[in-house]
């Protein structure tokens, strides 16, 4: 599901330009690329519709993975994972368990690694943060939720099941991890 999602969070920004292709940037004969003009116009909300087909396939692949994760589920019936007994303890809503594998998902694997930095079209930047988690679980996830169940005093922080691993840096980019 992580992958899924950064690709989908990839798309999106493929789509507004926010992650732009100087390939495909269309200048007028003569003129001169402007630094950043497609990333700008996307973060203005100017830009849409760069790349609609990519956006419903990353769509497709987050509904299937969905739905794959669901089968697993139903087939384990009864059977007791790590997963649903942190989630038991910890009292997490099923939007914080996601940000929660979220959060662990690149010191997991590497390709999701790989995939977060794209999606935060900055492969130099390790980790994972706030912005970044509200790009991952979409548009449709309200951000104000996302950044409450990311403040101190609530459960995932409270708790010790996420940390913050550079506290001076600014929010929404402060870099977080999950506790080992």
């Amino acid at each position: 599901i992580a992958m899924a999602l950064a690709v989908r969070a990839i798309a999106w920004q493929w789509d507004r330009g926010l992650i732009a292709s100087r390939a495909t940037t269309q200048l007028a004969p003569g003129e001169e690329p402007l630094p950043y003009e497609q990333e700008v116009l996307g973060l203005i909300g100017v830009t849409r519709g760069q790349a609609t087909a990519h956006l419903a396939e990353a769509e497709a692949g987050v509904t299937q993975a969905v739905a794959d994760l669901a089968a697993f589920e139903a087939e384990l019936g009864e059977v007791t994972l790590p997963t649903r007994e942190l989630s038991a303890e910890f009292e997490l809503t099923v939007m914080t368990q996601l940000m929660l594998m979220l959060i662990a998902a690149p010191q997991l694997w590497g390709e999701v690694r790989e995939l977060y930095g794209v999606a935060r079209n900055d492969r130099t930047r390790p980790g994972v943060d706030e912005y970044l988690v509200q790009a991952l679980l979409g548009p449709q996830v309200d951000p104000h939720l996302v950044a409450e169940a990311l403040e101190p005093a609530a459960g995932l922080r409270s708790s010790g099941l996420v940390q913050q691993t550079d506290p001076g840096a600014d929010r929404p980019v402060r870099p977080l991890t999950v506790e080992p």
